[in-house]
């Protein structure tokens, strides 16, 4: 994956995250729902998502950098709890198939956009569901 220009020689793996969060500098409790996050993620993504945009060259900051960068953790915990709260909503299948396909920076924020509203229309009752239309295209 290309985040800083420089591509590691092995692909990543949820188990290298995990390993790389255990390892952080962050408190007991900030690891723990690191690595929670992590598990989310690779639940709603897949086991070989890692390698995948690893291959693509590709990869989301949030994922990539939470080890190390405070932001990034907190989108990354912010998406996996997102994900979590919308798992059983119609419509999100599309939505999480844009994240396990295609890692364009674009259509992540686009879909974590999509996310935010859902849950905020889930928190409010409002019933909304994540819109349809950026899978097309």
């Amino acid at each position: 994956m290309v985040s800083s220009g420089i591509r590691p020689s092995l692909p990543p793996s949820w188990d290298l995250w995990r390993d790389q969060m255990t390892r952080s500098a962050r408190s007991d409790a900030g690891r723990a729902t690191g690595v929670w996050a992590l598990d989310v993620l690779e639940s709603e993504l897949g086991r070989g998502w890692p390698e995948t945009a690893w291959e693509m060259e590709r990869g989301p900051r949030e994922i990539l950098l939470a080890a190390s960068h405070a932001v990034a953790f907190a989108e990354m915990v912010e998406l996996a709890l997102r994900l979590m709260l919308l798992h059983d909503v119609p419509g999100i299948a599309r939505v999480r198939r844009v994240l396990q396909t295609d890692y364009r920076a674009v259509l992540w924020m686009h879909a974590r956009i999509q996310l935010q509203v859902a849950a905020l229309g889930k928190r409010s009752r409002v019933g909304n569901r994540p819109r349809e239309e950026a899978t097309a295209r």
